[in-house]
């Protein structure tokens, strides 16, 4: 599924200091055209799957249990593990090691509307 406004040049998504300015340094459509297929700006959504080995903070009195009841079955939102991710990253020295050795990622398949229902494609795509 193509995300919303990546198929078309804009001043955005194209032209390049190093390249004309009317046009996508990548694959040459002019401002206002679709990027050819292949063009790096045309982008996509697609479903992966993430697993992490992290670090978290919860009570002393807690067993393996009530951690997976916690995380699994609670009122706990899993939009939360951003913040226990960051407090891991803002916590950590420059000697702790980074979490590649804690973390894979598996492709599942290419995103549906239904997976982007109420997700603002634009910033998806912004800063890239």
């Amino acid at each position: 599924m193509l995300l919303k406004g990546t198929a078309i040049v804009t001043a955005a998504t194209g032209p390049c200091p190093k390249g004309s300015p009317t046009e996508c340094f990548h694959c040459g459509s002019k401002m206002g055209e679709e990027h050819k297929e292949g063009c790096v700006f045309r982008r996509k959504a697609v479903i992966v799957e993430v697993k992490i080995t992290l670090p978290i903070v919860v009570p002393s009195h807690w067993s393996g249990e009530d951690v997976d009841f916690h995380l699994n079955e609670s009122s706990w939102c899993a939009d939360n593990i951003v913040v226990d991710l960051q407090k891991y990253i803002d916590a950590k020295g420059d000697e702790a090691p980074c979490l590649c050795s804690s973390f894979f990622g598996h492709y599942r398949r290419e995103a549906t509307e239904e997976d982007l229902d109420g997700v603002n494609q634009e910033i998806l795509v912004a800063g890239e």
